[in-house]
């Protein structure tokens, strides 16, 4: 059985909500953002920042279900598919692309592949992280290109890029 516990969940949503402030605070927070702005001076910027801290404090509060435009929930259990998925993840978010439909931030194909060369990497599992970020980012290339594995899994994730 496998481990609950340890089950990844990948929970992406794409949220959009336009409105004036009057629509998304009740009265009685605005007359109290109202009262301390006065009290206290407040200039614009100031304002701003703090209907700003407001909002990113209490967010959960206003967002109801007519606010979530597209969510994808996919959970996975093999490790080499979870280290996949953050890697493309990662590269999406590197290229400025956003990608929301699982069939597209996560194509079958190649989440295949980086898996299968994560796989191939031969390294002790100490070394195991810091030598899949050096093929990410292709760092110490020199040192790396001769453990097993490592430039495969290098030109795997650059391909990948590439294609976004």
């Amino acid at each position: 059985m496998i481990n609950i516990e340890d089950i990844h969940v990948d929970l992406d949503m794409v949220l959009s909500k336009r409105c004036t402030l009057k629509q998304l605070l009740n009265p009685y927070e605005i007359s109290t953002l109202k009262s301390k702005a006065i009290k206290n001076n407040y200039d614009d910027a100031t304002i701003v920042e703090t209907v700003y801290r407001l909002i990113r404090e209490n967010i959960a509060d206003y967002l109801d279900n007519s606010d979530f435009m597209d969510a994808n929930v996919i959970l996975e259990t093999d490790p080499y598919i979870i280290k996949a998925m953050e890697l493309m993840q990662i590269s999406q978010r590197d290229a400025g692309i956003l990608l929301v439909e699982k069939e597209y931030k996560y194509p079958g194909c190649w989440v295949n592949d980086i898996a299968n060369a994560l796989k191939g990497l031969e390294c002790s599992s100490d070394m195991y992280e810091h030598l899949v970020w050096d093929a990410y980012y292709v760092h110490n290339y020199e040192t790396n290109k001769n453990i097993p594995g490592w430039e495969h899994l290098q030109d795997v994730l650059e391909n990948y890029y590439d294609t976004l």
